[in-house]
């Protein structure tokens, strides 16, 4: 029987520590592993994700191989079954697979990577209660790994913050309690007076000294001298008071504690807090979060090669029915603190806000959220109100004042679309197109003509004339005019009835009616009916996106695989360094006593040989300190550079996926979307219009006058098909 390729088992790749879930039916067999194709014995294991960590890590900069990892995995498994709960760590030092200082190394970078995890899903949480900014956490973040490389120890990204003054303990200690890192904090027991026995003495200035904070919220205590008589916890209350201090003052447990501690000056007992006031606690004023671009329009944006665009300003937002449209944060109400002399700490008012809906918009019950209750543009007026306007209406041009305009539902341009300007919409309707850009997918309806412009329409196109146009549509193309000098390619019928065609190229699936086709002067038309010129054009396009996205994937690919060859060469490097670091540790030690031994028997020039020595043992190892810290930044922007690859891959893909569905729809539209290869003239089609069907052509060689023609097959049944052009 072939290799099994596993997917349930609960065991683990010995190569890449890949889990998976226990099967019974596959443990103890021989299996591979699906991630890197590595064969190992199958067993159930249940290892924590630090052991986990550490046995990676450990296989990453070759301190250990397969089998010394595989060999100490038994033994964690079999220790964890007889209770006797050792951590691979343990196991791999008892074993002497990892020296001390390669154990060092691992214990820090699993720190570090474990605390990493859990920080970031602080930042998110702070981020979510409106706590911090991403820019906050960003910075607090580079302090984080700064820190570490400097002295190899890690700080609590929520510690960094506090210290930055972007936190609160509080509010920290909310997001700890919350992510389980720490327990809410136990109630105060109070105590009586009774509870502590002493002298209810004066207590003398000599004997103690008061430090009050400048903002007035702490007061610590400091004893000068030993006291006289054993006081009581109320005689420091009562000096307390004299001296002002009446709000915050501690329990008398701990008072008592600070009394019967004995006095030195070097004791930090003899210094403590005892008193401490509330904080005030600034609120913060409503405000709405907003789940659109409520500013829309800028002066331009700035291209590729740093030239601004000032004909693009913007995307104009659009909405389904049913999307969150804003958000009121609600009022925090602030709380006056009070000083350890009992004074208010006053705060600054805050103000709050009301949603209010307007058109097409709905507020949910507990006033905090506005929806669309229509498809269309989102807009913020004035007093928190929101409307969804599901047309938008031009009054004039779109031009350098409304810049491109693109927007999901329905445009109704007053005016004309201007030269070089692009429209991107569900339908729209204009007076006039001149030479501009747009993209329908719906109808597309023009009062007057459309000069010099490029079409693509999901639709139907009717207009009074079109000129010297490129157009690609799936709907049929109405004309009252004439159609002069364009390109057309169309799923559709090309429909001219009282008007003519002129100088063009002109493909259209289901056929074409004009009154003439073509003048004694003009360059003869040529047209081709019956056939998916523009399906073609389409699938063509979509290939040559696909292409260049396969090829940006295979970049990305390629990438990935050069980072992960230097991430493998950075963990082996690490690995030699810690082996040299663990040799030159070594002969430190050894060294360091024969310097001892020197000094005790007096042997003046060998001791200075020694310690010369020992200076040139601690420089290496400095050294290599510095090219560990040099690997590890190098490390760090490796696994950045790779996570970020990952996610544009993951990008590339679902739009490669995309667009194959596309395609895929379009095609099978075409083949039920039957075709029609004809032509009815009114009036006059001219000699030389070449025409196509999808089996024959012909080039007229006179002028025909009111006609109709089509493509007909003429062989008999039992021969090979014969079409040809015929004209009646």
């Amino acid at each position: 029987m072939a290799e099994n390729q596993i997917q349930i088992p609960e065991t683990l790749c010995i190569r890449c520590q890949t889990r998976y879930q226990e099967n019974d039916l596959f443990v103890g067999k021989k299996v591979s592993c699906k991630k890197c194709g590595n064969s190992f014995d199958a067993y159930r294991i249940d290892i924590t994700e630090d052991d986990l960590s550490v046995g990676k890590i450990a296989m990453a900069y070759k301190f250990i191989t397969e089998k010394q990892l595989q060999e100490a995995l038994i033994i964690y498994r079999f220790a964890d079954e007889s209770g006797r709960n050792e951590t691979l760590s343990e196991i791999l030092a008892k074993k002497n697979f990892v020296t001390q200082a390669q154990m060092k190394i691992l214990h820090y970078v699993v720190d570090f990577f474990r605390l990493r995890k859990l920080d970031q899903k602080f930042g998110e949480i702070a981020v979510s209660k409106v706590y911090l900014t991403k820019e906050n956490i960003s910075k607090a973040a580079e302090i984080q790994s700064k820190e570490f490389k400097e002295n190899k120890s890690v700080r609590k990204i929520g510690d960094i913050l506090i210290e930055l003054g972007y936190l609160t303990k509080e509010q920290c200690d909310s997001i700890l309690i919350e992510q389980k890192r720490i327990d809410p904090l136990p109630p105060v027991i109070e105590t009586s007076k009774d509870s502590f026995p002493g002298i209810l003495k004066e207590v003398k200035d000599d004997e103690v000294m008061l430090i009050t904070s400048e903002d007035k919220l702490t007061t610590h205590i400091k004893k000068l001298k030993e006291f006289s008589d054993k006081l009581s916890p109320e005689s420091i209350k009562i000096f307390l008071k004299k001296k002002g201090i009446i709000y915050g003052i501690i329990n008398d447990l701990e008072i008592q504690n600070f009394i019967n501690q004995p006095f030195s000056i070097d004791n930090p007992d003899n210094n403590f807090i005892i008193a401490i006031g509330k904080p005030s606690k600034h609120g913060k004023s409503a405000y709405i979060k907003y789940y659109f671009e409520i500013d829309h329009l800028k002066a331009g944006s700035v291209a590729n090669e740093g030239k601004i665009d000032f004909k693009d300003r913007g995307k104009i937002p659009h909405v389904k029915n049913g999307a969150l449209l804003a958000e009121k944060i609600p009022m925090v109400k602030g709380e006056t603190g009070i000083d350890v002399y009992g004074r208010p700490i006053n705060i600054p008012d805050v103000r709050d806000i009301s949603l209010k809906s307007g058109k097409n918009t709905q507020l949910s019950n507990d006033e905090l959220q506005i929806f669309a209750t229509a498809d269309g543009q989102p807009k913020a007026l004035p007093g928190a109100r929101f409307e969804v306007i599901s047309e938008i209406h031009i009054m004039g041009d779109v031009g350098y004042e409304t810049g491109h305009v693109i927007f999901e539902g329905c445009i109704d341009v007053k005016g004309s679309i201007q030269n070089g300007f692009q429209v991107k919409c569900a339908s729209l309707k204009v007076q006039e197109i001149l030479a501009a850009d747009i993209d329908v997918s719906g109808d597309i309806n023009v009062d007057g003509g459309i000069l010099g412009t490029k079409i693509r329409c999901g639709g139907n196109i009717n207009a009074k004339f079109i000129n010297n146009a490129k157009i690609l549509a799936y709907g049929n193309i109405n004309v009252k005019k004439e159609i002069f000098e364009c390109d057309i390619k169309i799923s559709g019928l090309c429909s001219s009835p009282q008007g003519k065609i002129i100088s063009s190229n002109v493909s259209a699936k289901k056929g074409i009616v004009s009154e003439d086709i073509g003048t004694e002067m003009s360059k003869p038309c040529k047209l081709r009916v019956g056939v998916e010129d523009h399906v073609e054009a389409e699938i063509e396009e979509i290939n040559q996106v696909l292409a260049i996205k396969y090829e940006k994937l295979e970049e990305l690919k390629v990438k990935e695989s050069s980072l992960e060859q230097a991430q493998a060469a950075a963990y082996n490097d690490t690995g030699e360094l810690a082996s040299a670091q663990d040799k030159e540790m070594m002969k430190k030690d050894l060294v360091n006593k024969k310097i001892v031994e020197l000094r005790e028997n007096k042997e003046t020039e060998a001791l200075a040989r020694a310690e010369l020595l020992i200076k040139e043992i601690v420089r290496k190892i400095s050294e290599i300190d510095e090219s560990m810290d040099k690997l590890f930044d190098k490390q760090e922007v490796i696994q950045k550079t790779l996570a970020e690859i990952k996610e544009n891959k993951n990008i590339i893909e679902t739009e490669i996926k995309d667009l194959a569905g596309k395609k895929e729809k379009i095609i099978e539209w075409a083949k039920q979307d039957k075709p029609n290869p004809t032509i009815k003239v009114a009036s006059t089609i001219y000699e030389k219009t070449t025409i196509f069907g999808t089996r024959a052509s012909v080039v007229l060689d006179n002028n025909y006058k009111k006609v109709n023609i089509r493509e007909v097959m003429i062989s008999d049944p039992d021969s090979d098909p014969i079409w040809e052009i015929r004209i009646s």
